[in-house]
């Protein structure tokens, strides 16, 4: 009772930073699919299933969001953080995404068209929270499907 207590007393970042360092820790359990540092985007930590994106250490104010080719499935990915943010065409192109995208307090994000393009599974789930979309191009969503859940929480949305 006093962990839940205290996870509830941590920031978003701080908790996503306790959800990788148990991911790492304890990779001996889970399945020998793994994700390979090579293989991960710049900016990212790649633990099994679980991918957590984040800008804080990206050497400019302006990221764009590396293509997760090479990748063929990830479970949960968690992108945080970030003043300016661009995921571009085909970023996730290839990719099996089982559970969730989430996007959250990103400052100015821009999806650009066909970035959800030729996804080999598409997530159950795709949050985007505390952000400013600044600019959601035309077909930035085509390909994407099949989601039970899309959410756009406490977002400000600049241009469509």
């Amino acid at each position: 009772m006093i962990a839940y207590a205290c996870l509830w007393t941590m920031n978003l970042d701080q908790r996503m930073l306790l959800l990788v360092l148990l991911m790492v820790s304890f990779q001996a359990c889970f399945p020998s699919d793994v994700v390979t540092s090579a293989r991960c985007p710049a900016y990212c930590i790649c633990a099994d299933t679980v991918i957590v994106c984040t800008c804080a250490d990206a050497p400019s104010d302006h990221t764009t969001l590396d293509s997760f080719r090479g990748i063929e499935y990830i479970g949960k990915i968690f992108i945080h953080s970030c003043g300016k943010l661009v995921i571009t065409s085909d970023t996730f192109a290839g990719l099996a995404v089982g559970h969730e995208i989430s996007i959250t307090n990103v400052s100015s994000l821009t999806v650009q068209s066909y970035a959800f393009r030729d996804m080999t599974k598409c997530p159950d789930q795709l949050t985007v929270r505390d952000s400013g979309l600044e600019l959601l191009a035309e077909n930035a969503f085509a390909g994407f499907r099949q989601a039970k859940h899309v959410w756009f929480r406490n977002v400000s949305i600049g241009r469509m």
